[in-house]
């Protein structure tokens, strides 16, 4: 049965499922033997919709009816709600579809505003919910895709009222069926500075979290691309500077992302990046300037070290090994070449298939090396004077003398001068010496061999230069005092005393055979000099290797870092657009998890201890990461 409470000026009234469930059982019987089941309703009887609707009237409830016995999946509710949909609906269209008449104003301005209830809109936001899901359900035009309240100067869609209103339910509504919403602006006017606003903004500034949150996780997850700190207007206030310097020192201080940009390290010399329509691809690249300066901090920085890798893997790693393969392919040529035609008594005939083979090889290794030549010119223009810089001119010596050298023996052999084998001995020495030049095609043999010139570069030489003095300084002593035995003959001559000092040091054999023939002086002079070069000078030499290996190796990451870049940064700069790898392998981003950079960075570290935890790394690496986000200090 139906029954009526009142309660102050407001009379509810319930309808039991038997007074409803008995129109679906028997659609014959008369209205009137149905209103004697009900109460009569006052007829003063109004809902929160006031004007809109009067919730009880007759024709509502006959309509609600109608669609409630229409379908056996509707529930009561359900068919109250889209009546009152189709109510607002027909309002607005025979009323002249007047904007401000628009169901889903009403429900997002009119509604809240109502007297009823102003001082707390909430009350009705599930309602709203739930009208606003049908509103979008019979909207197939997509009318509210763009839709904007342009009777207002700011023209703000329904996400901009509902942000105004955190009616979260609402939102949630709005964003699944237009999440386009969260980035429509509204139109400046002077009101608002004449400044434009997402909805999200409105919610920031009328302080409603809930709302807020749930705009923030549907954006995606982009960065505004601010390189620089935010520059204050002179009228900006005291407060609002603290704010934000307030919110920007409170980002977390162990992130589990990071977010790497490589737009600066990629793009030309007036910060453009290759997606720019005006990008130079002729240019340097910021990465080529950082990987021919030397500077330790720059490349040592995780986001350069990052892009090195992350190059290296994309392309740098299969084009250096294509070159690799090329120049191994030279030499086995230049070997042929060489080796057979030394065989012959006069190379410059050709008799025979193997004759025939070994013209064709020398055919190609005179291409090879004039290709070679030409790259090397290439380098030189790009690189200019940074070309001649210790210590990677003399991997350029070596490059240009094995090839002017193995040039110079075609002019020698067609004249058939003898000197031809001297230098095309030099000139293979060279050859193969350059073979060093790709060791960096794997990690193992480009850390041992860098290593290794290491040690070539800094102890080798300076230990050269000690070792002459002595040498000389024994040559001269010994070679006067053979004069005691009236003959400096004797031993051979000058020629054989520089010879045995030097058999001496590098064979570990003693300057003579036969002591006897020699007096005191001499052999004075003999055995100092071996005690000077084998017990002092040979040990240390030892100790030096041993120190700068050690040391090499504790930078072997850095190292070879640093000649990944010096590859890929010559491999990218291609004179032709097509094959630019700059271009066609250009990434503006990356986000990077702890774990994943951790490795990176630490992963060549000698030091590390093999059972080191995953907590320890992770420490490790946020040290790493504090030293370079510089945080802003508060103003007082």
């Amino acid at each position: 049965m139906a029954e009526a409470r009142s309660t102050g000026k407001i009379t509810y009234v319930t309808l039991s499922l038997e007074d409803v469930r008995g129109s679906k059982r028997s659609d014959n019987e008369s209205e009137d033997t149905e209103s004697k089941k009900e109460t009569v309703y006052s007829m003063y009887t109004q809902s929160f919709m006031d004007d809109y609707l009067i919730e009880f009237s007759e024709v509502f409830r006959r309509k609600v009816r109608e669609k409630y016995c229409s379908t056996e999946e509707i529930s009561w509710s359900d068919a109250s709600d889209e009546v009152k949909v189709e109510i607002l609906i027909a309002r607005f269209e025979d009323g002249g579809r007047q904007f401000s008449e628009d169901p889903l104003l009403v429900l997002l301005k009119k509604w809240p505003a109502s007297e009823t209830f102003s001082d707390n809109p909430r009350l009705i936001e599930a309602e709203i919910n739930r009208l606003v899901k049908i509103i979008f359900c019979k909207d197939e035009a997509k009318k509210y895709k763009f839709f904007k309240d342009k009777k207002e100067l700011s023209w703000k869609t329904p996400l901009h009222l509902v942000a105004e209103l955190n009616f979260t339910s609402v939102a949630q509504t709005i964003l699944s069926h237009y999440p386009g919403q969260l980035y429509i602006t509204t139109n400046p006017h002077a009101g608002n500075d004449n400044s434009r606003s997402i909805p999200l903004k409105l919610a920031l500034k009328r302080r409603n979290d809930e709302v807020s949150t749930l705009m923030i996780e549907h954006m995606g997850s982009e960065s505004p691309d601010w390189r620089h700190l935010p520059k204050f207007r002179e009228d900006s206030s005291l407060e609002m500077k603290k704010d934000i310097e307030l919110a920007w020192s409170s980002e977390p201080s162990d992130p589990i992302s990071y977010q790497f940009s490589y737009k600066i390290l990629d793009g030309d010399e007036s910060g453009r990046d290759p997606t720019h329509d005006d990008f130079d691809w002729m240019s340097k690249s910021c990465l080529f300037l950082i990987a021919n300066s030397g500077n330790k901090e720059a490349i040592q920085h995780p986001v350069v070290r990052r892009l090195v890798k992350r190059k290296w893997i994309h392309y740098g790693h299969f084009w250096f090994s294509v070159q690799t393969g090329l120049y191994l392919m030279f030499l086995l040529l230049l070997s042929f070449s060489l080796l057979y035609g030394a065989t012959k008594s006069d190379p410059t005939k050709y008799q025979g298939s193997a004759d025939g083979l070994r013209m064709i090889c020398e055919i190609f290794v005179v291409v090879w090396i004039a290709a070679y030549i030409a790259d090397e010119v290439n380098e030189i223009e790009k690189k200019r004077w940074s070309y001649l810089k210790v210590p990677q001119v003399y991997f350029n010596l070596f490059d240009w003398l094995g090839l002017i050298l193995i040039l110079s023996v075609i002019p020698l052999r067609f004249s058939r001068h003898e000197g031809q084998w001297a230098v095309a001995s030099v000139g293979f020495i060279f050859n193969v010496l350059r073979l060093f030049k790709y060791s960096c095609v794997t990690r193992a043999t480009g850390l041992y061999t860098k290593t290794l010139a290491r040690i070539v570069y800094r102890d080798i030489t300076r230990f050269s230069c000690v070792f002459l003095v002595v040498f000389l300084a024994f040559c001269g002593a010994f070679f006067l005092s053979l004069r005691v035995t009236s003959d400096v003959k004797v031993f051979g001559g000058f020629d054989m005393v520089m010879l045995s000092g030097v058999r001496a040091f590098v064979e570990q054999q003693p300057a003579a055979d036969d002591y006897t023939k020699f007096k005191w002086l001499p052999l004075f002079v003999l055995l100092t000099y071996m005690m000077a070069v084998v017990v002092i000078l040979l040990n240390i030499l030892i100790a030096q290797i041993s120190s700068t290996y050690c040391e090499a190796k504790k930078n072997a990451r850095l190292q070879y870092d640093v000649d990944r870049m010096l590859i890929i940064t010559r491999l990218e700069h291609s004179r032709f657009h097509k094959f630019n790898l700059r271009l066609n392998y250009y990434q503006e981003e990356e986000i990077i998890d702890e774990m994943t950079l951790a490795k990176d960075l630490l992963e060549y570290n000698e030091d590390r201890s093999p059972w080191e935890t995953v907590e320890e790394k992770l420490d490790e690496i946020r040290a790493i990461m504090r030293k370079i986000i510089k945080r802003i200090p508060l103003q007082d």
